[in-house]
C-alpha cells in the first residue's frame, strides 16, 4: 500500500472510531439495560474487512507449523495468561486507589442485568465484537500503520512511538468512565499489546478482553 493512500486511510478511520470516545462526555450514572447497540457489531465488521484487505495485500509472516493441539494449547495459554494479566492489573490499581483515598472507588455503570434470550444474546456477542474491534483498531491496525507512516520507522523512537501512541488513545477513549478507568485501560492495554506480540495472532488477546469484560458486565449488574 503506497504511504499516500495509507494516510488517507488512517485518517478515515482516526475520524470514524477513534475520535468519537475521546470526545465522549461522562457516562451516565442510571441503572440502564445492559445491550449493545448495533453500532459495536458493525464496528467489528468493519475492522474486521479493514484486516482482510491489509493481510490479502500485506501477508503476514506464518508462525512455524505444529499439531493443531499444540498451537490451541499455546493460544489458550496466552489468552489464560492476559486474563490473569488483566486481572492482577486491575486489582493492583483498585488497592492502590483504595488505599490512596481510604475509600472504595465508585462503580462508573451499573446495568439491568438482561430478562430474556435474546438479550442474554446481545450482550454475550456485543461483549466479544466491543473486545475484537478494540483488539484489532488497538492492538493491530494502529501500531502496524503507525510503523508505515511514522518518519525514519526503522529508528528507535519511531517504533516507540508506534507502540505508545495507540496504547494513549485506548487509556483516554475510556476518560468517560473516570480517571481509575483510563489508568486501569492504559496497564490492559499494555498486557493486551505484549499478549498480541508474543503470540503473534490477536485471538488470545480477544479471548481475554471478551472474558476480562464480560466479568466486568457481571460485577457491573444492579442487584
Amino acid at each position: 500500500m503506497k504511504k499516500r493512500s495509507c494516510a488517507i486511510e488512517f485518517l478515515l478511520i482516526f475520524a470514524l472510531f477513534v475520535l468519537p470516545p475521546l470526545t465522549q462526555g461522562p457516562a451516565s450514572q442510571p441503572p440502564r439495560p445492559a445491550l449493545y447497540p448495533i453500532q459495536v457489531f458493525t464496528n467489528a465488521l468493519c475492522m474486521a474487512l479493514i484486516l482482510y484487505i491489509q493481510t490479502k495485500a500485506a501477508p503476514r509472516k506464518k508462525p512455524e507449523a505444529g499439531p493443531r493441539w499444540l498451537r490451541c494449547t499455546v493460544t489458550a495459554a496466552a489468552a489464560l495468561a492476559a486474563f490473569g494479566g488483566l486481572c492482577l492489573s486491575a486489582s493492583l490499581i483498585q488497592l492502590t486507589l483504595y488505599l490512596l483515598s481510604g475509600s472504595q472507588p465508585a462503580t462508573p455503570l451499573t446495568l439491568l442485568q438482561p430478562e430474556s434470550l435474546p438479550a442474554w444474546i446481545n450482550c454475550i456477542t456485543g461483549t466479544a465484537a466491543a473486545a475484537f474491534f478494540e483488539e484489532a483498531l488497538f492492538r493491530r491496525y494502529l501500531p502496524d500503520t503507525l510503523a508505515i507512516l511514522l518518519p525514519k520507522k526503522d529508528s528507535r523512537p519511531s517504533r516507540a512511538a508506534a507502540e505508545l501512541i495507540p496504547l494513549a488513545l485506548f487509556a483516554l477513549s475510556h476518560r468517560y468512565l473516570g480517571t481509575p478507568s483510563v489508568i486501569n485501560a492504559l496497564a490492559c492495554g499494555l498486557v493486551l499489546r505484549l499478549c498480541t506480540l508474543k503470540a503473534g495472532s490477536l485471538l488470545p488477546a480477544v479471548a481475554a478482553h471478551t472474558a476480562y469484560n464480560g466479568a466486568l458486565l457481571i460485577l457491573s449488574f444492579g442487584m
